[in-house]
This record gives structure tokens, C-alpha cells and sequence, in this order.
């Protein structure tokens, strides 16, 4: 089964899902949000579908992320995570994956 990860106030989000409705593909919908927001087992699972790890799914441009002051190569797996679940808005989305990516 496929699994949109995306935030609410974005359109990228709703313009993937239009295209896999578009082809007649079956979904599921993971709006992100403060009240909901996405869980560690939810990033383990997509982190273990990336080629490139946090690479693939952290956008280091974002001003949120430069105010972070953040120094990547000390930092662990479990404290990107949680600096993940803190801060949605750095997250690359939407996020589409399946079983095997």
C-alpha cells in the first residue's frame, strides 16, 4: 500500500495524491500536523526506504533548520529524529512511500 506523508498548509502534498488518484492508485493519506504529528516509527520506516538517509528527507535550506544551529555530523539518529518530530517543517514533503521504497 502507498503512504502520502505531507503537511496541511502545503499544495505539494495535495498535487501528489491528485496524481496517484489520477492513475487510479490506492493510498493512504498521513497529514502531519502539531495535534498529530509524525511518530518515530514512522521515520524509522521511511529512513530504512531511503538511499540516502536523512539526506533524503531533511531539507538543510530551510531557514527553520539554519536557526537549529545544528552541528550535522555530531548529531545522532535518535537526535535528528527528534529534532524531526519538534520541527515538521524541515522535512522534505510530501513523502510517498510503499513496502519496498
Amino acid at each position: 500500500m502507498i503512504k502520502v506523508y505531507y503537511l496541511s498548509n502545503t499544495s505539494s502534498g495535495r498535487t501528489a495524491m491528485k496524481w496517484l488518484e489520477s492513475y487510479n492508485l490506492d493510498f493512504i493519506e498521513r497529514k502531519i500536523t502539531k495535534k498529530n504529528p509524525i511518530e518515530v516509527h514512522e521515520l524509522k520506516k521511511i529512513l530504512a526506504c531511503s538511499e540516502n538517509g536523512f539526506d533524503d528527507i531533511i531539507n538543510y535550506r530551510t531557514k527553520r533548520f539554519k536557526t537549529l544551529e545544528l552541528d550535522e555530523n555530531e548529531c545522532s539518529t535518535e537526535c535528528f529524529i527528534d529534532i524531526l518530530i519538534k520541527n515538521p517543517s524541515i522535512i522534505k514533503l510530501p513523502i510517498i512511500i510503499n513496502e519496498k521504497r
